[in-house]
């Protein structure tokens, strides 16, 4: 089983968690994901955050926190989609990210059949 007070003492780290100190001196491509059905994090806090980010592209899903465990398949194509984003801004050279999502989208396509 698990400890309770170790349980309880994570979610609590968790929900003090803040990021918008720091989140907007992010200096590389960033894509921010959205979850409108969200029941952990709220998507006006979502947004707020998203706001925050100096994003090169914003990505809206109708799905709940847990999407990547009850829509893989959403989730792989939305990362698929992120890398690529991320790799024709990216300031590496081209070549290197472009294998890259090529090597990840072959993964989660093969996965997901």
């Amino acid at each position: 089983g698990h400890d309770d007070t170790t349980v309880f003492e994570a979610g609590r780290q968790v929900r003090q968690f803040n990021s918008l100190d720091w989140v907007g001196t992010i200096d590389r491509p960033t894509v921010v994901v959205i979850t409108n059905r969200d029941r952990v994090v709220r998507t006006d806090q979502q947004r707020k955050l998203g706001a925050t980010v100096p994003a090169d592209e914003v990505i809206e899903l109708d799905s709940s926190h847990l999407a990547p465990f009850s829509q893989p398949g959403l989730i792989s194509d939305v990362v698929a989609r992120a890398c690529s984003t991320v790799a024709e801004l990216a300031p590496e050279p081209k070549r290197r990210w472009r294998r890259l999502v090529r090597r990840l989208r072959r993964r989660w396509h093969r996965r997901r059949h």
